[in-house]
């Protein structure tokens, strides 16, 4: 298995979302941190599985850039380098392309 590293910008977005859903549901909110932490040891295991972002500013020959769908409408983007895999960040799916552009490192 590869290691893996978190950006400081996974960790913003993820108590952002938490903080919201929150407001609405504290048990739909702690249902999403777990709904997170599932998906991160299903990258983990099979990080190419998932679909490569299809935006002209993340064109690489490598194809590292990918994102994963997971608790009904959210987005976890990570980068998958030689040895390692970088947890991003994570967005909402109705969130236009530009939030997804700002995960670029």
């Amino acid at each position: 298995m590869r290691k893996f590293f978190f950006k400081d910008s996974f960790f913003d977005t993820i108590e952002e979302i938490y903080s919201y859903i929150k407001k609405e549901s504290p048990q739909n909110a702690n249902k999403f941190k777990s709904e997170v932490r599932k998906q991160i040891e299903k990258i983990q295991k099979t990080p190419n599985l998932y679909p490569v972002i299809d935006l002209e500013d993340f064109e690489n020959p490598e194809n590292k850039y990918h994102y994963s769908h997971f608790y009904k409408t959210f987005k976890m983007i990570y980068k998958i380098e030689f040895d390692s895999i970088v947890f991003l960040g994570v967005i909402h799916d109705k969130r236009d392309t530009k939030a997804m552009r700002s995960f670029k490192s």
